[in-house]
């Protein structure tokens, strides 16, 4: 059946690895998701993916505009070389904003883009973003920007791999900040709807802000399914300026998501089926977590206990963790944040697959 293990995903389950790249689930797409996809291109209609896109965020396509992209990373890298060509434009230099901890494809992107540095507000390893964590993002936004300086911020919601995420009263914030500031905001989503957090606790960016805002919004089916190898990225703005500008970076690709994956995708998304398929990804997401924190307790090890996205991450110390592939959360650190011996462990896996991982790594801690 389609719907096993591929070979790549079996490795990686025998080995105990259950931290795969950002966290796709591992598994878990149900037999009704392979038997949609397409032989040919007969049936792809053009502008169906976008739609089916708007459809899965509940986004009426009059208020934003969606552009598809190969991953959630390319969707990431576009949007920044727009905000930096915009940015660019009006200002002498251009600097990136983000947050300790963040994902270091971030840091990367933004040194690669702007050639400068991110600037980085410590944040620190904890369940949800406070309102002191707000003010603090703003008041750099507003340190940092001048007549010279164009500010491109850069958050994610929920955040990879703390599971934090802003409230809209803090989101909103934030973009009345970059408004005031002529920063741009990009808002990381792609574990938007995957996850062990509730329904309606993650607010998106685009149902925060005015259509006149410069934010850019970005979503990734990878983190709901991951089908060997094949998802999508999606970036969505509402600003005409910056959509024109997406569509340039974009462009330098030269060839689009290919035909058999827009229509996959097109079909999974409006699927009436595609609903439960993401309940089921936040409750075996909410059963590993579970086994985890009991796991942790009769081990007596640190759990951080997160509240939203599909990692988890518990401190093992050092005579554990050598030999199961979870990844050190010094990936995520900078020499202001503090993380020495924490690892994530991502959630979104099959249960039965998830208590051998916890088997194997407490006779690794023994031995």
């Amino acid at each position: 059946m389609r719907s096993e293990l591929t070979e790549i995903e079996r490795q990686i389950a025998y080995s105990g690895r259950l931290d795969l790249g950002a966290g796709y689930p591992i598994g878990l797409a149900p037999d009704w998701v392979w038997s949609l996809e397409p032989c040919g291109r007969s049936s792809l209609v053009p502008g169906q993916l976008e739609e089916a896109a708007q459809f899965a965020l509940a986004l009426p396509s009059s208020q934003a505009s969606l552009l598809s992209t190969f991953t959630g990373s390319i969707a990431l890298q576009r949007a920044m070389i727009a905000a930096n060509n915009l940015q660019s434009e009006n200002f002498s230099s251009v600097r990136v904003l983000t947050t300790d901890p963040c994902i270091d494809i971030i840091l990367g992107m933004a040194r690669e883009i702007t050639g400068t540095s991110a600037v980085r507000v410590k944040i620190g390893l904890q369940s949800k973003f406070s309102d002191k964590d707000c003010s603090a993002v703003c008041s750099e936004i507003e340190s940092l920007s001048d007549e010279s300086v164009g500010l491109i911020v850069v958050i994610t919601s929920p955040e990879n791999p703390t599971g934090a995420y802003w409230s809209r009263s803090q989101l909103k914030e934030i973009a009345e900040k970059c408004k005031f500031t002529n920063s741009i905001l990009i808002v990381d989503h792609c574990f938007l709807m995957a996850g062990i957090h509730g329904e309606s606790d993650v607010c998106a960016i685009w149902d925060v802000v005015d259509l006149d805002a410069s934010i850019i919004g970005i979503w990734d089916t990878g983190k709901i399914l991951h089908l060997d190898g094949s998802k999508v990225g999606f970036l969505i703005a509402k600003n005409a300026t910056i959509v024109r500008e997406l569509e340039d970076a974009l462009s330098i690709i030269q060839f689009g998501v290919a035909d058999y994956t827009s229509t996959w995708f097109s079909r999974i998304l409006i699927d009436p089926r595609f609903p439960d398929l993401i309940r089921d990804l936040r409750r075996v997401s909410r059963q590993n977590q579970a086994l985890l924190r009991s796991w942790a307790q009769s081990q007596e090890i640190s759990i951080h206990n997160a509240e939203g996205g599909a990692f988890e991450v518990i401190k093992l110390g050092n005579s554990r963790g050598g030999n199961v592939g979870t990844v050190p959360f010094s990936v995520f650190t900078s020499e202001s944040f503090e993380a020495n011996g924490w690892q994530r462990v991502a959630l979104a896996r099959q249960t039965d697959v998830f208590a051998q991982f916890l088997r194997q790594l407490g006779q690794d801690g023994k031995t």
